[in-house]
């Protein structure tokens, strides 16, 4: 169970040197906002993409300390319950890598 904590802490981790790459590489004005027909409706700063490893950090430890409560305090039965704060903490911060990085991706392939 402790290669899933890891393996969370990892993925934070990446999150920010990715975005860290990112800051390094983009322009300093970038897409930040899109429309329904996906044409840019608002230039920004592209540090404006710093937030999005600080939610899924934060959100991911919220869940990480969940399930360490739930071994703790034994909820239930722990293996299951701890297992699935685990299992939502690495998808949580899956979904919002993901994310970040096609809106990355996008802004600094961008040529409008």
């Amino acid at each position: 169970m402790k290669h899933l904590y890891r393996f969370a802490v990892a993925l934070i981790i990446l999150g920010f040197v990715g975005t860290a790459v990112f800051l390094v590489l983009a322009p300093d004005i970038v897409p930040a906002h899109y429309n329904f027909a996906g044409e840019v409706d608002r230039m920004g700063s592209k540090y404006e993409y710093v937030l999005f490893p600080f939610v899924s950090a934060g959100l991911g430890i919220i869940f990480l300390l969940l399930a360490k409560q739930a071994r703790i305090k034994k909820w239930g039965d722990c293996t299951w319950v701890e297992k699935i704060f685990l299992f939502t903490a690495i998808g949580e911060i899956l979904l919002f890598h993901s994310m970040a990085g096609d809106a990355m991706w996008t802004a600094v392939h961008y040529l409008g």
